[in-house]
C-alpha cells in the first residue's frame, strides 16, 4: 500500500512539472535575455557616441570634448539602477512563479487523492491484503464441516483468502490443493484444474494431489487430458497397488469406455481390499453387479451380432452357383 500512494506521489509530480513547467522555467530565461540585449545597447550606443564625438572633435565642431565625454558617462551611469531594479523586479516574480507553482501542485495532488478516495479500488484493494489474515478461521471451519457445513459465502470468502495467500507464497502445495477443492464446490472447473495442477507439479509424489488431479483430468472431453489422468491412476497404482481412490478412478474410466470386463475385475479387487462393514461397500457391490450384467448383455450382443453375421455369409454363400 504504501508503494501504490508513493506511486502517486511520483506521478502527481510528474504531472505537476508538466502543467506548470512556465511557472518554473519560462520567465527566467526570457528576462536574463532582455537584461543581456539591454546592456548590449547601451554599451553599443556608447560606443559609438564616443565615436562620433571623437570625429567632431577632430572636425573642431565641439568647443568642450571633456565635457560632452563626461555627459554621456552620466547618461550611461543614470541607465544602470533601472537595469538593477528590473533585475531585483524579475527575481520577484520568479519567486512569486515558483510559490504558484507549489500551490498548484499541492491542490493537484489534493484533487487527485480526493477522487480517488471517492472513486478508487482502495478499500477492495485493503480487503485484498486483509483476506489472508482469515485463513486461520476457515481452517478451524473445517473441523466444523459434518456438523455446520461451509456456507457460500464462507466459500467464497475462503477461496479470495487462499489466492491472496498464494500470491504471497507460490510454493505451499496444501494450499494449491485446498483452492482446488473449493473450486470443485464452487463449479469453477478451470480454476479446480490449475489448482490441482500447481499442487502435483510441486509434489507429484503425493497420492492425494495426483488423484485429485487425475480425477478432473478424466472428466475432461479432451482425450489427451483423459490419457493423463489414467497415467497418473497408473503411477499411483505402481505405488500403492491397494490404494482405493486410485482403483475406484480407474474402474469408472474403464464403465465410461464400455469395457465392463476390465470394470467388474477392478470392482472385484475393491471388494477385496475392503475392510468389513466399509460404508463404500455397498456402492462397490452394485456397480461390480452392474458391469457384470452390462458384460453378459454385450457378450449375448456381440453373439447375436455374429451369428447374423455367420448366417449373412451362409446365404451369400448360397445364392452363388
Amino acid at each position: 500500500m504504501i508503494t501504490f500512494w508513493l506511486w502517486v506521489v511520483v506521478v502527481t509530480l510528474v504531472a505537476s512539472l508538466i502543467a506548470f513547467y512556465p511557472l518554473w522555467f519560462g520567465k527566467k530565461h526570457t528576462k536574463t535575455t532582455s537584461n543581456i540585449q539591454r546592456d548590449d545597447l547601451n554599451k553599443a550606443f556608447y560606443l559609438s557616441r564616443l565615436h562620433e564625438l571623437k570625429a567632431e572633435e577632430d572636425q573642431g565642431i565641439l568647443d568642450d570634448p571633456a565635457q560632452s565625454q563626461r555627459e554621456l558617462q552620466q547618461n550611461l551611469l543614470q541607465d544602470i539602477p533601472e537595469n538593477e531594479q528590473r533585475t531585483v523586479i524579475e527575481v520577484e516574480d520568479k519567486a512569486q512563479s515558483k510559490i504558484w507553482a507549489m500551490v498548484g501542485f499541492l491542490l493537484l495532488l489534493i484533487a487527485a487523492g480526493l477522487a480517488y478516495m471517492d472513486v478508487g479500488s482502495w478499500q477492495k484493494q485493503a480487503a485484498l491484503e486483509n483476506a489472508s489474515t482469515q485463513l486461520p478461521h476457515f481452517y478451524e471451519r473445517l473441523k466444523e464441516e459434518d456438523k455446520a457445513p461451509l456456507s457460500k459465502e464462507e466459500l467464497e470468502a475462503f477461496t479470495l483468502a487462499l489466492r491472496v495467500d498464494l500470491q504471497h507464497n507460490p510454493q505451499q502445495a496444501m494450499n494449491w490443493w485446498r483452492l482446488g477443492e473449493l473450486a470443485v464446490r464452487e463449479s469453477k472447473v478451470h480454476l479446480a484444474l490449475q489448482s490441482y495442477a500447481r499442487a502435483y507439479e510441486l509434489k507429484p509424489k503425493n497420492n492425494v494431489f495426483a488423484l485429485s488431479y487425475a480425477r478432473i483430468l478424466m472428466f475432461s472431453d479432451n482425450n489427451m487430458d483423459k490419457a493423463q489422468g489414467q497415467e497418473i491412476v497408473r503411477q499411483v497404482l505402481r505405488r500403492d497397488h491397494t490404494n482405493l481412490r486410485a482403483l475406484g478412478l480407474l474402474a469408472f474410466q474403464y464403465f465410461a469406455d464400455k469395457d465392463y470386463r476390465m470394470a467388474a475385475a477392478t470392482w472385484a479387487m475393491m471388494l477385496r481390499i475392503l475392510p468389513p462393514n466399509d460404508p463404500m461397500t455397498a456402492v462397490v457391490q452394485r456397480s461390480f453387479v452392474t458391469a457384470q450384467d452390462l458384460l453378459k448383455a454385450q457378450e449375448a450382443g456381440d453373439k447375436a451380432d455374429k451369428a447374423k453375421e455367420a448366417a449373412a455369409q451362409n446365404a451369400n454363400k448360397a445364392e452363388k452357383p
